[in-house]
């Protein structure tokens, strides 16, 4: 998705948020709706593909997450964010075209996942926190939604320390 990778700074709290958007300024505006904090941006990038990008730098932070796309820095690492950003934002990580799926495969890696989950016996915001997700795209992983890829919830299977050697798939009667 072209767009730009932008960083919004709460100063109630010193944290930061990395996010995606085409329209960054109505962006701004609905989360200071949302929150009632007088929110800045600090940085809008433009990129070819904001969504890889934007994955790309939270991938770099993911130790500093603290809920959502919410982040704590120290005063280096955000003066250090911009390079970070403005770097994904020209170089987009390659995203893989998903290939066509048969529909049981994505189920059965779905229910496997929630399995998974089931076992860990923690909440699933805890569980998405650990593993770097937020709590909706765990849940959409685990639930198969339309928006998880097969590949999406192997690459969750294999946070969990897990690898997805074997399926097998039986013709239905």
């Amino acid at each position: 998705m072209t767009g730009f990778v932008y960083v919004i700074l709460n100063p109630d709290n010193g944290r930061v948020k990395i996010g995606h958007s085409i329209d960054v300024q109505g962006r701004v505006q609905t989360l200071r709706n949302q929150t009632g904090a007088e929110l800045q941006l600090l940085i809008a990038e433009p990129s070819a593909d904001a969504y890889a990008s934007e994955q790309a730098v939270h991938l770099a932070l993911l130790e500093h997450r603290r809920h959502g796309e919410w982040f704590s820095l120290d005063p280096k690492q955000l003066q250090d964010l911009g390079t970070l950003v403005r770097e994904k934002a020209a170089h987009p990580p390659t995203r893989q075209k998903p290939e066509a799926t048969p529909g049981p495969l994505k189920r059965q890696l779905a229910e496997q996942l929630a399995r998974l989950l089931d076992e860990r016996g923690q909440p699933l915001a805890q569980t998405a926190r650990d593993l770097g997700y937020s709590r909706q795209r765990l849940h959409q992983l685990k639930s198969g939604d339309r928006t998880a890829a097969p590949e999406a919830i192997e690459e969750a299977i294999g946070r969990l320390g897990y690898q997805v050697a074997e399926i097998r798939l039986e013709r239905s009667a």
